[in-house]
């Protein structure tokens, strides 16, 4: 899957604007670097606003949908290249690992799994790729980055997985570590 980006972001609104904005940012950045963007389908909220900002810049996504969300009557935007269904969440996030680079916007307890599904494949079973880039909008993660850094203060990993992520305030700092790698 060369230059894909698969993206996890929320399908509500949250309760800062900033989030969205940062989902379009990113979408629109995205597509300025011709990556094309792998994310659930959702059109509301952090998806919404990310396929938007990639639609901005004339960009191409792929939706890949769990069948219980799949709604094969659904129209999807001209920049969407194709709707998929997948058996379940499972089979998404492995498609999703196929991607040259994971992105985590902010998101509900959804976004989480993804980023945990991503974390566990990155520090187990693909070390020599990019890291799992996680936007942490508004200081959104910081609970999530204290949690990691517990981990690993008591031991239960080695500290050689903080090569395996990278806690990043904005759309602009991931394309950074995306053109480092």
């Amino acid at each position: 899957m060369d230059n894909t980006v698969a993206v996890f972001a929320g399908s509500r609104h949250g309760t800062s604007f900033a989030f969205n904005k940062h989902a379009f940012e990113l979408g629109a950045l995205l597509a300025q670097i011709n990556h094309t963007v792998l994310w659930g389908g959702g059109k509301n909220g952090g998806m919404g606003a990310l396929s938007d900002g990639v639609a901005s810049q004339d960009g191409q996504m792929k939706a890949y949908i769990a069948q219980a969300y799949y709604d094969p009557n659904e129209i999807f935007p001209e920049h969407i290249v194709s709707a998929e269904s997948c058996t379940n969440d499972a089979e998404r996030n492995d498609i999703f690992m196929r991607a040259n680079f994971q992105i985590a916007l902010n998101g509900g307890v959804g976004s989480l799994l993804e980023i945990v599904h991503a974390l566990n494949h990155k520090i187990y079973h693909d070390k020599t790729s990019a890291p799992l880039i996680i936007i942490s909008t508004d200081g959104f993660y910081n609970g999530l980055s204290k949690l990691l850094s517990n981990i690993i203060d008591k031991e239960f990993n080695d500290p050689s997985i903080k090569d395996r992520y990278k806690i990043v305030p904005s759309p602009r700092d991931a394309i950074q570590i995306l053109n480092l790698n």
